[in-house]
Parts: structure tokens; C-alpha cells; sequence
């Protein structure tokens, strides 16, 4: 928000502006001095003040309103460009009525040019609501799914993820069959919303079922809701039950705009085989002293599940015995095949994760020993040599992590490569999101100080990183380009800069492919060399660096080399 002062100077200049410009577009000067004082007043009103509550500082506001190129301005400055721009236009257009001899009272000046002034503003504001909501809609279509992980090597990874294309969970209700009342709500969460005692109206004969439909999953939609509700009744005979059995159901509510809504069935039968676990050991759900327990256990369940996709919960019972469920949504592939892994390539994390100790512990043995390895530098054969184990295992591990959207594959990091920008460079341009995600990830993590303690690091300028991207050309290596653009005097760390241009396909990778021109006879090396095989490729096969091998074969000048 603007200061008190600065404000004050903004309004009076906007004022005298406006004023000078109704005068210089034909209103009175003398005559009717009141009538364009009011008509300067709602314009100031209408496309300067809220400039006041938007803009955090002077600077921020002359950026935008001088529509510089990097400005950028965020949805609701976006917004108010065209609010503000829409009243002075229709202002202007809604005067054209004064001089006509229509002798009607509304000609009279300002009222025409005050109808303007506001009908403009508030078609304005929806025209920059419905264009912001466009503009988000097509970068959401064009922005690959799953948060953008930091790699950083010495934090947490592979753990804590949330999904995109998980379904929002709006509630969690407990039924039972009351021996008195018939299927009833015992609990449920969150409290106070009403749609969930709604929900069960629609649907109690289905949630308490009959014996034959027990143990089964079952699915409803209900459209008056938008909602989508996911069941799992169980029923168990005992004699000490009320007629010889306890029938409840433990349900989850879903929303019906996601097509994804069984990534919860998981969750809901594996819920009810708790529930019948604990029940017919302890008699959790029948017991009084569980009552309270078991809604606290729900509410855990519906937040974690809400927040971070899974939920640990710890069950107090008797004997100060304590039994610990988990549940953990599991995202939907659909049959999709992962690439098979070259031993060149680069794994690297692509969600936000924290790698705990009870995460490591329920890995097997090769994974806990590959995943630490995984940095994003490191290719899966320098990795399987680090461990001293068969890069077609590390492959195997890589290639598991790449089915469930926990790594991407990039090419090795070298100076000697060369990268060139792509279309996908434009798009990027018009994304906040990706912007956002891109200047916090590719800015020098820290700096040590002289006493050996870390200094953070100022976020770079967008305008430095973009056209840092755009000046990676063809017939430039890496190595080169950082002399020319020094990008670390900007605070720009290259090797982030690369690794997320690459996964974000801003950038592309031009391979270098040896092509031998005289007979190969049996020599593996000539051989190779047929225009299919990548530099990187035989570098890694021969442990060779990529710039020396290629020097080698520029000397025997047998080779020739397309670029690709």
C-alpha cells in the first residue's frame, strides 16, 4: 500500500490531468467548472485510487502503469489496467451524446459522460477477471502437472508430494445401524457442513446396505451436491451385538469435477479393514470409551488427506497397547510405459519431498542406497559407480521412479554441450506460476561468508533469466556462453538454469553424431560411428571426456559430424 503523501501527490495530479483533459476534448472551461470537477473526481476515483491498496510502492506502480517489459504485473494489476482503462475510453465514447439536439435531461453534461465512466469501470473489471481466468486456464493446459522440486543435494527429497489431479475431499462420515432408528450418522467431518448430513440423506440405504451387498465397493454421484461418494459397509456377527451383528461404514465425500475419484477407493476399503480389525479385537467402534478417539482419528485423516495426500494416525488402546495406521493416496497412471534409461542420462527429482528416516526404512535395500545419489548431476552410470553396483540395476530403480512421477531424465550437465531455446520459451513468458518457481529455483542457493557461515542469496531478475535462455544459440557451447554472460553476476546459478529449462522443455540439447567416412572393417569404435550414436553416448562407453573424444576423431580425419 502507498503512503499517505505519495498518495496525495498522485491524486492531485490525476485530478488536474483528467480535468485538463475533459477541457481539452471540448468541456467548458468556466461555465460548468463544477460539472467537470465531478466528472475529474470520478475518474481519479475509478482509476487511480485503488492503485493506493494494490500497488506495494511507488516504483511497483509506475512499472505497470508505464507498461514496461518487466513488469509483469500479477492477475489483480492486470485487472485493474483494464478497469481503469475501459472507464476513461467509455467516458470518452458516452460524450459523444452532449452536443446532439436530442433535448433529453440525461444529454445534460456530465451525466453521460459519468454513466461512462462507471458502466466502463465495471465492464472493465469483468473483461480483466474473465481474461485473467483464460490466461490461467491455457497456462494450466500447457504446464506439465507436479510441483517443481528444488534438488537441492543436501535437503530433503522423494516423501511428502501432493497431486494435481487428486479430487478435492470435502468430508468424511461414520454410519451404523442403530437397532432403533435404522442407518444413522455417528460422526462425521468437518463440522458443520451441512451437504455431508445431505449426502447421507441420498444415500443411507446404500451405506448401510443389506447383508448380500456387504464387503463391496460401491460409488455414487450425486450432481445436486457435485459430489461423488465413495462406500465400503462392512458388517460383523458376533453374540454379544443386538440382533447378532454391528453393520457400520466409514465414507468419504468426494468432488465430482475430477474424473480421478478412485485414487480414494484404496483408501476407503483399506479404512474399513482397520475398522473391522480394530472392532473385533478391541470393540473400537462399539466401545464408549473409543467415541472421541474415533473422531479425532477422522478429522487427522481429512486434514492430512486434504493437505499432503496421506495420514499416519495412532490408535491409544487398552494396556497402553498403541496400533498405527497408514494411508497414502496413490496417483493414477493409466498404463502409461516409462522410457527405457540410457546410462547417460541424468535422474532428477521433480517434487517438493523430505526424505525421513521411517521413509528410508521402508525402502528396500538398492533404493536406499541409490535415491541419497540422485542430485541431478550425477548420471545413472557415474552413480552406479559410485556404489559399485550394475548400472542396469540403478537403470531399473531410475526408470520405477520415473513410472511414479518422483524423477524426470536429463541429459548429463557439461560446458562442452549446447543448448538452444524452443517455442515452449513463450509460454513461459506469460506464466506467473512458472516464473515464480523458476527465479526462486535457479538463484545461488547460498554464499559462504568469511566466518564459514551461509549467506541467502537475492532472487534474480526475470528479465536476466529470460534473456539468459533466449541467448543459448546453436554454434555456442555452454562454456563459451558463460564467458559471454557471466550469469552468476546476476546471481543466476548455470547449472539450475539448465536443469530446469531442460525439464521444462525451454530448452533443447543439440547432440553431436560422429558419422565415419572410410570402411570400419571389424573396429567397434568406426563401427559406432554411423550417425546414430550421440558423442555423449561413446564418451561414456569409451570414459572418454565428450570434448577430447571429439578432438581424436577430428584428427584422424576420418569422421564427419552433424549436429542435432
Amino acid at each position: 500500500m502507498l503512503s499517505k503523501v505519495t498518495a496525495l501527490k498522485y491524486v492531485s495530479l490525476a485530478w488536474t490531468f483528467f480535468y485538463l483533459l475533459a477541457v481539452l476534448l471540448g468541456a467548458p472551461i468556466f461555465s460548468d467548472i463544477v460539472s467537470t470537477a465531478a466528472l475529474a473526481t470520478a475518474l481519479t476515483s475509478v482509476s487511480i485510487v485503488p492503485a493506493f491498496f494494490l500497488f506495494p510502492s511507488e516504483e511497483r506502480a509506475l512499472e505497470v502503469l508505464a507498461f514496461s517489459s518487466d513488469s509483469n504485473p500479477s492477475a489483480w494489476e492486470s485487472i485493474f489496467i483494464s478497469t481503469s482503462g475501459f472507464a476513461l475510453l467509455a467516458s470518452w465514447a458516452c460524450a459523444a451524446v452532449h452536443p446532439l439536439d436530442w433535448d433529453r435531461w440525461w444529454q445534460r453534461y456530465p451525466l453521460p459522460s459519468l454513466f461512462g465512466c462507471f458502466a466502463g469501470a465495471v465492464l472493465g473489471f469483468l473483461l480483466g477477471v474473465l481474461r485473467v481466468w483464460l490466461n490461467n486456464r491455457s497456462a494450466s493446459k500447457k504446464t506439465k502437472p507436479g510441483p517443481f522440486a528444488t534438488g537441492d543435494s543436501s535437503g530433503g527429497r522423494f516423501g511428502h508430494y501432493t497431486f494435481d489431479d487428486a479430487p478435492k475431499l470435502l468430508g468424511i462420515l461414520f454410519a451404523e445401524f442403530d437397532n432403533l432408528s435404522g442407518p444413522v450418522i455417528k460422526h462425521f467431518v468437518p463440522q458443520g457442513n451441512q451437504n455431508v448430513e445431505a449426502t447421507f440423506c441420498f444415500t443411507k440405504h446404500i451405506v448401510i446396505p443389506k447383508a448380500s451387498m456387504l464387503y463391496n465397493s460401491f460409488s455414487l454421484t450425486i450432481k445436486s451436491l457435485d459430489c461423488k461418494v465413495l462406500m465400503f459397509p462392512c458388517g460383523l456377527d458376533k453374540e454379544e451385538y443386538h440382533r447378532g451383528r454391528f453393520t457400520f461404514d466409514m465414507v468419504f465425500i468426494v468432488d465430482m469435477t475430477s474424473s480421478a475419484e478412485t485414487m480414494y477407493e484404496p483408501i476407503v476399503q483399506k479404512c474399513a479393514e482397520y475398522l473391522v480389525d480394530l472392532e473385533y479385537d478391541y470393540g473400537f467402534l462399539t466401545n464408549p470409551t473409543y467415541r472421541t478417539q474415533l473422531h479425532e482419528m477422522m478429522q487427522k485423516m481429512f486434514e492430512d488427506l486434504s493437505k499432503k495426500g496421506e495420514s499416519v494416525i495412532e490408535v491409544h488402546l487398552e494396556n497402553n497397547q498403541i496400533v498405527t495406521l497408514y494411508f497414502k493416496l496413490c496417483p493414477l497412471y493409466r498404463g502409461i510405459e516409462p522410457p527405457e534409461i540410457d546410462f547417460h542420462m541424468v535422474p532428477m527429482f521433480i517434487r517438493e519431498v523430505e526424505l525421513t528416516d521411517r521413509l528410508i526404512e521402508k525402502m528396500d535395500v538398492l533404493s536406499q542406497k541409490i535415491i541419497p545419489q540422485i542430485d541431478g548431476i550425477k548420471t545413472v552410470r557415474e552413480i552406479a559407480i559410485i556404489l559399485e553396483l550394475d548400472p542396469s540395476l540403478v537403470a531399473r530403480c531410475v526408470r520405477n521412479l520415473h513410472f511414479y512421477e518422483c524423477v524426470s531424465l536429463v541429459p548429463m550437465f557439461l560446458y562442452w554441450n549446447t543448448y538452444v531455446a524452443t517455442e515452449r520459451v513463450h509460454d513461459f513468458y506469460k506464466n506467473q506460476m512458472e516464473i515464480s518457481d523458476c527465479l526462486e529455483f535457479v538463484k545461488i542457493q547460498s554464499a559462504t561468508a568469511e566466518d564459514g557461515s551461509e549467506i541467502p542469496m537475492p532472487t534474480p531478475e526475470f528479465s536476466d533469466v529470460f534473456r539468459l535462455y533466449l541467448s543459448m544459440k546453436c554454434g555456442k557451447n555452454l562454456g563459451k556462453w558463460m564467458k559471454e554472460e557471466n550469469p552468476r553476476a546476476m546471481g543466476i546459478d548455470e547449472h539450475r538454469l539448465v536443469q530446469f529449462g531442460m525439464h521444462h522443455q525451454f530448452l533443447r540439447k543439440l547432440s553431436i553424431y560422429p558419422i565415419c567416412i572410410v570402411n570400419p572393417g571389424s573396429n567397434s569404435l568406426l563401427k559406432a560411428c554411423n550417425g546414430k550414436t550421440s558423442l555423449d553416448e561413446l564418451s561414456l562407453i569409451h570414459n572418454v571426456a565428450p570434448h577430447e573424444l571429439h578432438d581424436l576423431l577430428s584428427e584422424s580425419e576420418k569422421f564427419e559430424f552433424v549436429m542435432k
